[in-house]
């Protein structure tokens, strides 16, 4: 196209009563896809380009795969991400920081951070137990997610909708000028969607109230559970039991916990080494 046909298609864009055309037949998508609790199988298709991060470009390892999907599955998306959060937030945990409103990172490592000084300000031993999922999105059960959202309140429709969203996902691999085969997916939240965070939120609920040893500290597919106790050898018990608990939730929620970057802290005292899955972790003085 050369500069004459690309000033004329810009005057025509910038010209064109697109939003009058568009709109009427967008609300009408919209409302039609959440009354009769249906996600267009047109939306689901996800475009994977592996996005380099660091590194080699030679080690497939140093790509961060990015999923593009459907713009107007993406408004459809939105629509539903509105009710659901109005419904639903009200619900969540105070602890759990990802993917809400006016709630971040450093929300959530202050909260974190007062609650271990809040604690040893009155004499107990406290010890931080960071857990990390591989692959989390990818991997959650979706019957988690439909579950839960049954037990917060969703309806009929509602819960038909989500179905028919988490239902026949598929996607493809595009590099340069070359496409790989579509796959089919029949786990996890989601990649590239706007719903996937907080059903993933939603999927993973049950985790926070997993065990009644700590207090677990959640943002996206991290977590940190704060352990506190009276002696340090009450402190190394719990720890133990904690980590039994936990790798017990993410194995149940069909979840791959990434040993690699599992860590634990103790805040006055040094905790005692921990195994699973025959590797030993050794207690840190510092986390990132």
């Amino acid at each position: 196209m050369n500069g004459a046909l690309v000033h004329i298609f810009k005057l025509a864009i910038q010209y064109t009563p697109l939003n009058e055309e568009i709109t009427p037949a967008l609300v009408t998508l919209v409302n039609r896809c959440l009354l009769e609790g249906y996600f267009p199988e047109c939306f689901k298709e996800g475009k994977v380009i592996p996005v380099p991060k660091k590194g080699s470009r030679k080690n497939v390892k140093n790509y961060r795969p990015i999923t593009m999907t459907s713009v107007i599955g993406k408004i459809v998306e939105c629509a539903a991400n509105i009710q659901l959060t109005q419904a639903t937030d009200k619900h969540l945990p105070s602890t759990l920081f990802g993917f809400r409103k006016n709630m971040g990172t450093s929300d959530a490592l202050v909260k974190l951070t007062d609650e271990i000084k809040r604690n040893r300000a009155s004499g107990k031993f406290v010890a931080a137990l960071t857990c990390d999922a591989s692959s989390a999105f990818d991997l959650l059960d979706r019957q988690l997610v439909i579950k839960m959202l049954i037990r917060l309140g969703s309806g009929h429709t509602a819960i038909k909708f989500f179905e028919s969203f988490l239902a026949g996902a598929s996607q493809y691999v595009s590099i340069n000028e070359c496409t790989s085969d579509t796959w089919s997916l029949d786990v996890g939240s989601g990649q590239g969607h706007v719903l996937s965070a907080p059903l993933y939120n939603i999927g993973t609920l049950s985790q926070y109230y997993w065990t009644s040893l700590s207090v677990l500290f959640g943002y996206a597919d991290d977590g940190t559970d704060l352990i506190t106790a009276s002696t340090i050898a009450e402190c190394n018990e719990k720890i133990k039991l904690v980590m039994n608990e936990r790798k017990r939730w993410y194995d149940l929620a069909g979840m791959a916990l990434n040993i690699e970057k599992t860590s634990l802290i103790g805040f006055g005292f040094c905790p005692n080494p921990i195994t699973i899955n025959n590797t030993i972790i050794t207690p840190v003085t510092s986390f990132k």
